[in-house]
């Protein structure tokens, strides 16, 4: 019997039998899913809202598998805010761009055959608008409506990122987007922002339980590699502090992301910069590892304990040295770190 996909039920999606289940889906991408898990999500009757944003999480962790412990966070990841989705889908256009300034199809008008509906077994050819579903994933959009929103009248007609055509042969069509110049001015943007940075961003719980890991640990070890250590309670704003945190993450040229205490705003920061295509390092205290959220359990953590932050901070700072090279990034006038 075919099946859909066990997120968005996209008819078209491949799904090969097993526990857990192997799925290749035209929206939500490559994933795996135990069964257990999908007789939930399906029990949970989601809405379109949390369809599309479990979709962008799948896209943005390719080859991610889904356990029936999962399904709590799977349905209550937030929805990404508008820059992060423009950012994503920006990326996504130009890595599907088969070169600078080509067009890359997202509507074509298809041909389908049909019974009528008085005359079982005589079939009939009309035209469908068949919405390639990979866009409505990268864009974090619940139907094509919006993501005609955020693509045309925004990323197009607002600022100029886009441009549309429409292209008809008999019958058929297809609607294509291309990445103009100062759209592609934007991606550089992004990229040269994050290449010279020296930023080194924090995303972690503001318990006192952790001040000592970022005191000793954290922080030491982003400066001695050469960048610059930001966590946001050390830095002064007077913005809204979701939009704060958007413009800072930004401003870095990566993340550290602790996950001790499974803080939501954690994984709201790393989503948003891995949405930026942001480097991510993952810490968490070491007892800690075994409840983290699932869409980082597939990541190799740093983990810590109290009594050898020293250790932990020298093991951080090779791993961001390994990850992004060393920085340049001079405290206050003084030498950098041998």
């Amino acid at each position: 019997m075919k099946r859909f996909c066990p997120i968005c039920d996209d008819p078209d999606a491949d799904v090969a039998a097993g526990d857990p289940l192997a799925v290749l889906c035209p929206r939500c991408g490559e994933f795996s899913i135990r069964e257990a898990a999908e007789d939930d999500w399906r029990g949970r009757d989601p809405s379109p809202r949390r369809i599309a944003n479990a979709a962008f999480w799948l896209r943005g962790h390719p080859g991610a598998g889904i356990e029936a412990r999962d399904m709590d966070a799977l349905a209550a990841l937030p929805t990404p805010p508008l820059s992060a989705r423009a950012a994503a889908l920006m990326l996504a256009l130009e890595v599907e761009a088969p070169a600078l300034g080509k067009p890359v199809p997202v509507l074509a008008r298809r041909m389908v055959q049909r019974h009528g509906p008085t005359l079982p077994g005589l079939e009939s050819s009309y035209p469908e608008d068949y919405f390639l579903p990979r866009w409505l994933a990268f864009s974090a959009s619940r139907d094509p409506e919006e993501f005609w929103y955020l693509a045309g009248p925004y990323l197009a007609r607002e600022l100029g990122y886009l441009t549309w055509e429409g292209l008809s042969e008999g019958r058929n069509s297809t609607y294509e987007v291309t990445i103009t110049p100062t759209g592609y001015a934007y991606l550089e943007q992004l990229r040269r922002t994050r290449a010279e940075s020296e930023i080194g961003f924090c995303a972690m719980w503001f318990d006192k339980s952790v001040r000592d890991a970022w005191l000793h640990g954290i922080e030491p070890a982003i400066r001695d590699a050469g960048f610059r250590p930001v966590r946001l309670d050390h830095h002064e704003h007077n913005e809204p502090i979701d939009d704060e945190i958007i413009a800072m993450i930004r401003r870095s040229r990566f993340v550290v992301a602790d996950a001790t205490g499974a803080s939501n705003g954690v994984y709201f920061e790393a989503g948003f910069a891995k949405g930026l295509d942001l480097p991510v390092i993952w810490t968490v205290r070491e007892e800690d590892l075994k409840g983290v959220h699932f869409d980082a359990r597939q990541f190799n953590f740093v983990t810590w304990r109290s009594e050898g932050l020293a250790d932990f901070a020298r093991r951080l700072r090779h791993r961001i040295e390994a990850t992004l090279g060393r920085g340049t990034y001079v405290p206050d006038g003084g030498m950098p770190s041998p």
